[in-house]
């Protein structure tokens, strides 16, 4: 009897354990770009992007700090693209970097267009991320923030190309809603 309550009080404390010492980051998905400077050919971007869903992702970009993501919508609706957490690399204590959301080109199919996203300040073609605050002046929109997010309205089946270019950045949690 006594050794069942034993057992039990170990199996109990065991468990315990076990869910403190599972990270809270257990759901983040790493997705590695390849490096890819910046293009508007659709060709290019769809070739060298890292196909990515709804979800969150630590974003490792290679030596060159640049690549492309592809995002498919599911359904028409609202989509938001939450940056933060941005690493710097082995050799630097600061990062920082922008984002642009591409779509294909009314007038083209062969190019992918910057696309207006609303954001902290106002409507915005890029957002500015760094991996520390420091004191800026200018609109919000303009300045460089720990964690940003932009918002965009897709179509069902609709591909967004996602460009990431970072200073001595190593990775960026992305958050996608």
């Amino acid at each position: 009897m006594k050794s069942t309550r034993i057992m039990t009080a170990f199996l109990a404390m065991f468990l315990a354990f076990a869910l403190i010492a599972v990270p809270a980051d257990a759901k983040v998905k790493v997705k590695k770009l390849k490096n890819c400077a910046f293009t508007t050919s659709t060709s290019v971007a769809k070739k060298k992007a890292g196909v990515v869903k709804r979800g969150t992702y630590d974003i490792k970009l290679g030596k060159k700090g640049s690549g492309y993501a592809a995002f498919k919508a599911t359904k028409t609706k609202k989509y938001s693209f939450t940056l933060y957490k941005v690493r710097p690399g082995k050799n630097s204590s600061y990062s920082s970097g922008f984002f642009y959301c591409m779509l294909p080109s009314k007038y083209s199919k062969s190019s992918i267009t910057i696309m207006d996203m609303k954001t902290q300040g106002g409507t915005d073609n890029s957002l500015y991320v760094s991996s520390k605050y420091h004191k800026q002046t200018g609109p919000v929109k303009d300045r460089f923030l720990t964690k940003r997010t932009g918002k965009i309205t897709l179509k069902k089946g609709q591909i967004a190309y996602l460009y990431f270019s970072f200073y001595r950045g190593d990775t960026i949690r992305l958050n996608i809603k």
